[in-house]
């Protein structure tokens, strides 16, 4: 299983080989307001992570954080230099890089996503079918199924899943789903701008008593 780390503990000279993606004592502030507090994460490659949180937590902060949209007020983010695509809901990532033949993940990608299918959540579903069908390097996708109804949610995790299992790309994910969560590697739960929990293998039920305060 890929390594994770949410500390600060290695020094990146040491250890950065190993991620994709690395955010060390990363904190943003919006005025008074602190929506990152000195958040250290390291996303191995090749792995599939999870960042949960309720509305507010700051998880789509850090995700624009971690693609570069936004800059930290303090502390430094690293990439490893691949392809990076962004996907949130409302508008389209950033261009990615194709990699080797892709007809057949192609057709994964539009028969799991039903993109013949145009019901009301179809632009949902065409955002993610674009960021997934570049294949970046690491990806990285605000609320994979919001907006997705649930006739294709499934799908959409499904197809998460299999970018890093196919293809070995990295995938980090911000959501409120567990179900989401449960198809990651890990899941680092999100409060107030800090990380108070992870989870290997996360199941749907202990993210989903997590979030309700159960343990």
């Amino acid at each position: 299983m890929p390594f994770h780390c949410v500390t600060d503990m290695f020094p990146r000279n040491e250890w950065g080989a190993m991620y994709a993606l690395e955010m060390d004592t990363v904190s943003k502030n919006f005025g008074p307001v602190t929506a990152l507090d000195r958040i250290s994460i390291g996303v191995a490659r090749g792995s599939f992570t999870a960042v949960v949180g309720r509305a507010g937590s700051g998880r789509s902060t850090l995700l624009r954080c971690a693609a570069g949209l936004s800059a930290p007020t303090s502390g430094t983010v690293w990439r490893d230099g691949s392809a990076v695509e962004l996907a949130v809901p409302g508008g389209p990532g950033e261009p990615g890089t194709p990699a080797g033949p892709a007809g057949a993940w192609h057709e994964e990608v539009v028969t799991g996503l039903g993109l013949g299918d145009a019901a009301s959540d179809h632009d949902a579903r065409a955002r993610l079918a674009r960021a997934l069908l570049r294949r970046p390097g690491l990806l990285l996708v605000d609320e994979p199924t919001r907006g997705v109804g649930t006739g294709y949610r499934s799908g959409a995790i499904r197809l998460l899943r299999r970018l890093v299992d196919r293809y070995t790309r990295t995938v980090l994910v911000t959501t409120a789903d567990p179900a989401v969560a449960a198809a990651a590697d890990v899941a680092l739960f999100l409060e107030g701008g800090r990380f108070v929990d992870a989870i290997d293998t996360p199941t749907v039920g202990q993210v989903a008593g997590r979030l309700t305060g159960r343990r």
